[in-house]
């Protein structure tokens, strides 16, 4: 319990955030861009599925793992990251989520506080982070 105040909390949340913003403007032009196409363009019809819908919903779960953990790379260069600092960032990444899941603003859904994120964004985060807990 006395390593969790030795861990980079700032740069852990920044990087979480700066995750769930990157993700927040591509759920927003996606969503712009989908109704700018015509109702019977083909990737329209196949996110209407529910197999497509699953497929957005767990990719952008996996997308935002991945970028919170590539930007705690870049903004902890002359530090390790260990198993530890990975689950610390999936804590701060769920406070990102639901922080932004409070924002009112219109999208697909990619950056929420559900289970099924909750679960692709610690998948993402220890994929794109696996050469640290190997």
């Amino acid at each position: 319990m006395s390593s969790l105040k030795y861990l980079p909390w700032r740069s852990l949340f920044f990087a979480s955030i700066l995750a769930v913003i990157v993700m927040k403007a591509v759920d927003l032009v996606a969503a712009s861009s989908l109704i700018t196409l015509q109702s019977t363009a083909a990737i329209a019809q196949l996110l209407i599925t529910p197999t497509g819908f699953i497929f957005i919903f767990v990719s952008g779960g996996l997308a935002v793992g991945a970028l919170s953990v590539a930007f705690l790379e870049t903004l902890e260069r002359n530090r390790s990251v260990y198993v530890s600092t990975l689950w610390a960032l999936v804590l701060c990444l769920l406070i990102s989520l639901w922080l932004g899941s409070q924002l009112a603003l219109p999208g697909l859904g990619l950056v929420q506080l559900t289970q099924g994120h909750g679960i692709s964004a610690a998948l993402g985060v220890f994929w794109r982070g696996k050469r640290y807990w190997r």
